[in-house]
């Protein structure tokens, strides 16, 4: 009997993570590289040239060209050509902070026995908001932490270590705990241009073909202004 209790704690989770990963790396072959020792949920979805770094977990989904260094926890909707940094979370759990609730122990409100055990007869609070989302084009640095619901808009940069509580705007760059605006990466008039090209849903083939205007940005308004015009 104790045999038994030691292979289903020890060996059948072993075992389902074994056949999720295969499920996973034949599912979305020649689009996705995972590490093994990472937990992708089954429903996830993954656009193409995605990669996934050792340990990390992640629920949700992925838009082309998007990769998640090692040791992430994401839960999160994420578009195109985003780069994600070793040590980034996010996170959906909330408590209740204000009245009507006396305590924030989900003993009181939650079904879920979080603890083994609670009192609450019926579920009293929403604990977890919906997902993160993460747009296009954003780069998120080390050890960030991404509260849930929020969404980080295009072009956006997270600094390192930086606790994002509420919505990021498109192209700002927000840093600190609790993180703020600390500037925009372009003047107003070429972010306005860059939302309205809405280049990252260009189709893959363009960018084979025109990929060095990606890396002049006064190329690209020329092609941009010049597409517009026709």
């Amino acid at each position: 009997m104790e045999f038994v209790k030691r292979f289903i704690r020890n060996c059948l989770p072993r075992i389902y993570h074994f056949l999720v990963y295969i499920i996973v790396r034949y599912k979305w072959r020649g689009k996705l590289i995972v590490a093994y020792s990472s937990k992708i949920d089954s429903r996830s979805t993954f656009e193409g040239a995605n990669k996934i770094g050792k340990d990390c977990w992640f629920v949700g989904s992925m838009g082309y060209g998007t990769y998640i260094g090692d040791n992430c926890k994401i839960e999160a909707h994420i578009g195109r050509f985003t780069s994600i940094a070793p040590h980034v979370e996010t996170n959906k759990g909330v408590h209740p902070l204000y009245e009507p609730f006396v305590s924030m122990s989900p003993m009181f409100y939650s079904t879920r026995r979080q603890c083994g055990e609670t009192f609450a007869k019926k579920m009293m609070f929403q604990e977890e908001k919906d997902l993160t989302i993460i747009g296009n084009d954003v780069w998120i640095g080390q050890n960030a932490f991404l509260v849930g619901g929020i969404t980080i808009g295009d072009g956006a940069v997270i600094l390192a270590g930086a606790v994002v509580t509420k919505d990021v705007e498109p192209y700002s760059i927000v840093g600190g705990v609790p993180a703020k605006h600390i500037k925009y990466r372009f003047e107003e008039e070429r972010r306005n241009l860059l939302i309205a090209s809405n280049w990252w849903n260009f189709p893959i083939s363009w960018f084979r073909q025109n990929w060095e205007l990606m890396c002049d940005m006064d190329g690209f308004i020329e092609y941009f202004s010049k597409k517009e015009d026709m």
